[in-house]
């Protein structure tokens, strides 16, 4: 189960479990949100779980936003995703709030 939270436009709330289940179906809800706002925030803090396909996920999402002039901004609140991203030579193609 996961959740995503629109706060406001821009804003965007990830937590509970994405892996290859349900990285389609989270993939499509957030594409869909990002495409409301030219600068997007997305928080992702409180993963239950998660695989590779979040990887995967983010890169389809940073490839959409790049695609359609949007500034996608990621906030970590967890440092496994951090090393996941790291571990997957990915961690550096993505802009990031401290």
């Amino acid at each position: 189960m996961y959740s995503i939270v629109e706060k406001e436009v821009g804003h965007i709330e990830l937590s509970g479990v994405v892996c290859i289940t349900n990285a389609d179906k989270v993939e499509s809800e957030l594409l869909a949100i990002l495409q409301k706002s030219k600068s997007t925030k997305l928080f992702i803090s409180d993963l239950n779980d998660f695989d590779s396909s979040l990887v995967a996920l983010l890169l389809s999402l940073q490839r959409n936003a790049v695609k359609n002039n949007i500034n996608l901004y990621l906030m970590l609140k967890q440092h496994n995703i951090e090393m996941l991203l790291k571990s997957y030579n990915t961690y550096e193609l993505f802009t990031y709030l401290n």
